[in-house]
């Protein structure tokens, strides 16, 4: 009895139509809640509550219905204990039914039954909308790709632009620093000192020079 009133008083956990029923997380927290405070394993406590609610649909079943498929009146009385604690359940449980008293298990194959031959629907058209715009979406994919093999090319270039821009920066840096230490260099100074002269030798004259100086 203290298991039904507390989950009774939990909505969120059985009601369908609860803006919470569907959160894993509500749910674990509320029958955590509910375990801590019967002191129970909150795996046991699951279970025995499904057993209740099973033994419940079992005891709805038992209810005689008229032909017309509706409920009979509310003359039936279950000889289970705790059936008239339950009846918030009955909403929720009685939909499941099926009109009469055919199996519940059949309606579910019926039910899966009818789901399959909707999915297998579902799935022709999406192949018949997808075959028709094969054409489309190979002309997009193909435009696609020479734009980006276009893009790449484009950036390869610029890429090696700025390689050959990094070049002659660092060789006309490098001509720089020569410069700067052949204006320092006291040798070459000399050299550039006699270089008019030299202009002025003949080709002999300038062999005998080159040669002296090798001579040194």
């Amino acid at each position: 009895e203290e298991i039904i009133s507390e989950v009774q008083g939990k909505p969120e956990i059985w009601l369908s139509r609860h803006p919470l029923y569907k959160s894993r997380a509500t749910a674990k927290k509320t029958w955590n809640e509910i375990a801590v405070k019967l002191g129970m394993e909150e795996e046991m406590l699951k279970k025995r509550w499904k057993h209740l609610k099973d033994q419940y649909r079992k005891e709805l079943k038992k209810q005689p219905v008229s032909t017309s498929g509706a409920e009979a009146p509310a003359y039936f009385t279950s000889s289970w204990q705790y059936f008239q604690l339950m009846p918030f359940m009955k909403d929720e449980l009685i939909p499941a039914e099926t009109v009469g008293k055919l199996d519940s298990s059949e309606n579910d194959m019926q039910g899966t039954r009818s789901l399959s031959f909707m999915n297998q629907d579902d799935l022709g058209s999406e192949i018949q909308s997808s075959a028709s715009h094969v054409t489309p979406t190979s002309s997009s994919s193909s435009s696609s790709i020479s734009r980006i093999r276009t893009a790449n090319t484009l950036r390869e270039d610029m890429l090696e632009l700025a390689k050959k821009k990094i070049l002659l920066i660092e060789k006309r840096l490098s001509e720089i620093e020569i410069d700067r230490k052949l204006k320092t260099d006291e040798d070459y100074l000399f050299l550039m000192s006699i270089l008019p002269t030299m202009k002025k030798l003949t080709d002999i004259q300038k062999l005998r020079f080159r040669g002296q100086i090798y001579n040194i």
